[in-house]
């Protein structure tokens, strides 16, 4: 079904302009009491006019509400937000993915913190790369502006050398088809320091396009981190949500 174009509006002025008559100047809207807007009016009741008129005022200012959520101005009819909502995502460090094709020993495992459990992640081989798919935690539509990791060096590293973040995009051809090429859109290593510090990418302006494109970050351990082990502490997104979408 298409997006009407008419607009319901009902009873927008305030007062009535019928002269001579007598209801000249008088309010074209009336709000029911509580008891009658608990009851609704009886079989032998007759509905008052300027009730009425507030019923079909109340109803037409809550359509209108809700369409101006609509995207009316490309036609996909889905709903958006008054104004664009900046949110925070925290990506989830033990969903993340192997980023080499072997079986063999994982190359960045679950890191323990004084014999306790702990959510992060601690390199096991030389320039261990971690993959983070992003696609699930956006919104079609929404525009990323930041990306950042908390990451503690296992070592002071000279710079190409270090932990390293890329942010890549691959946009997929279904139609040639075609295999995409994944290109980088920011990248970032640490400061060469064994402090705990935040790594990644800042004051984006990527839109997301989750129909044709795949978003994900690779984490690059240090040339040294299978024995002066990288420790990845956490990681999340901020984008603009332009609102509800349908994937």
């Amino acid at each position: 079904m298409a997006v009407p174009t008419d607009e319901f509006t009902w009873a927008t002025d305030t007062n009535h302009t019928d002269p001579p008559e007598t209801w000249d100047g008088t309010v074209t809207k009336t709000a029911p009491s509580a008891g009658l807007q608990a009851t609704g009016y009886l079989p032998s009741q007759r509905p008052a006019v300027n009730t009425w008129n507030w019923l079909f005022n109340v109803v037409g200012q809550w359509i209108a509400f809700l369409a101006n959520r609509f995207e009316t101005v490309t036609g996909e009819g889905e709903l958006v937000y008054e104004s664009v909502v900046s949110r925070t995502v925290i990506v989830d460090l033990q969903s993340s993915q192997e980023g080499k094709l072997s079986n063999t020993a994982l190359s960045w495992s679950p890191s323990l913190v004084g014999g306790t459990p702990y959510h992060a992640l601690l390199s096991q081989e030389n320039s261990a790369v971690r993959i983070f798919p992003l696609n699930s935690y956006l919104r079609h539509g929404c525009v990323i502006t930041d990306i950042e990791v908390i990451v503690q060096p296992g070592a002071a590293r000279a710079t190409t050398n270090r932990v390293q973040f890329d942010f890549y995009q691959v946009v997929h051809d279904f139609v040639t088809p075609a295999i995409g090429a994944a290109t980088i859109v920011a990248t970032d290593e640490d400061d060469g320091t064994t402090n705990t510090q935040v790594i990644g990418a800042s004051s984006l302006t990527k839109s997301v396009v989750r129909g044709t494109t795949e978003y994900y970050v690779a984490l690059r351990a240090g040339n040294t981190g299978g024995t002066n082990k990288d420790d990845i502490f956490g990681f999340r997104i901020k984008f603009n949500d332009p609102g509800p979408r349908n994937f």
